[in-house]
């Protein structure tokens, strides 16, 4: 993606900026490799202009994720690393590392870090799904997933599905203190009905376990 693609980009100058330190801070060297790394901050700001955009189009369509909080944030840090060292002209870069290590703390173990605000986020998405439709929590207990889809726009349905996929994301505990201890959602690959294996929607699926012993290889086992 294009995020990915300006994080590396801005990753490697801060790269080259660290290796050429020494011949940037001397004041008697001025040769071209020094020259070219002073001025990649500036020329890389247009491209950290449209991974703010990419970021916002994302935010828009589909709403706050932890992942994309992150992305955010070091949009913002990037965007201060490359002003900082063209206006520093980069004879200064300890401050670099010091800001992203306080960055990660801030966001990351912080006790209102970026996934307990995203947790926050889905269980009230949840639960005002939930009360919109009368959901009960009998029907998340008895696998009626297609009827409780089938009260709600799609729009609703996918959105209802994924917040559960992503409560489940976060482990058995947690996700069981917001659904119930008895809850047996699965995930839906299109938010209402499950797709077989030609592509076709069914309202309901059958699982086989069954597979022939002659096709697996078995050890003989500890004797």
């Amino acid at each position: 993606t294009l995020s990915m693609l300006v994080s590396v980009m801005m990753c490697s100058v801060i790269a080259i900026t660290f290796l050429l330190y020494p011949y940037i801070r001397d004041k008697e060297y001025n040769g071209f490799e020094v020259k070219i790394t002073k001025m990649l901050p500036l020329l890389s700001l247009p491209l950290l202009v449209l991974m703010s955009i990419g970021l916002g189009r994302r935010f828009m369509d589909y709403g706050i994720t932890a992942n994309r909080l992150y992305m955010l944030t070091f949009n913002i840090w990037l965007y201060a690393v490359a002003i900082g060292l063209w206006l520093l002209k980069a004879r200064r870069i300890h401050w670099i590392s010091i800001s992203f290590t306080m960055l990660v703390l801030i966001t990351s173990v912080h006790p209102w870090n970026y996934n307990r605000i995203y947790q926050k986020i889905l269980v009230n998405r949840f639960l005002e799904l939930k009360a919109k439709y009368g959901i009960q929590q009998k029907d998340l207990d008895n696998y009626d997933f297609n009827r409780i889809l089938s009260k709600m726009p799609p729009k609703d349905a996918l959105t209802f599905n994924n917040t559960i996929s992503d409560i489940q994301s976060y482990g058995y505990i947690w996700s069981r203190s917001v659904l119930g201890e008895n809850c047996q959602w699965v995930y839906h690959n299109d938010g209402r009905k499950i797709k077989d294996v030609d592509g076709d929607l069914r309202d309901s699926y059958e699982m086989d376990y069954s597979y022939s012993l002659n096709n697996v290889p078995l050890t003989d086992g500890y004797k």
